[in-house]
């Protein structure tokens, strides 16, 4: 009878080990159902980046038309600024890098107009 015996511990082991499997099994598919929901969120994710990119794009092509409106403004203004006279007494001072005995030493100024005469 220690056939049997040994046919039987085998068979335990066989179902132990077919057990084990089943809950391999079924561990798989519950990561494969968790993975296809994450997928499908990233992919939302994607969708809502792009229409994001395309709204801002849209932003940007508008924020630059404005910007070149108005400078054809400033333009205007100035053109009508001279033309009455009131910039005849400006000069220009060239913008450039702040000294370093200056109290903003290494500030990067712009260009700039200043009144020749002093207005008290």
């Amino acid at each position: 009878m220690p056939q049997v015996s040994s046919l039987a511990g085998g068979f335990a082991n066989l179902s132990s080990n077919l057990t084990t499997v089943s809950s391999n099994v079924a561990a798989f598919y519950s990561n494969l159902t968790t993975a296809q929901a994450t997928i499908a969120s990233l992919s939302g994710n994607i969708t809502t980046l792009k229409s994001q990119n395309t709204a801002l794009s849209s932003n940007l092509t508008t924020a630059q038309a404005t910007i070149a409106t108005m400078a054809e403004e400033v333009q205007a203004l100035r053109a009508e600024l001279v033309a009455a006279g009131v910039l005849g007494n400006m000069i220009t001072v060239q913008g450039g890098t702040l000294p370093q005995s200056s109290e903003l030493a290494g500030q990067t100024v712009s260009t700039f107009q200043i009144g020749k005469y002093e207005v008290t």
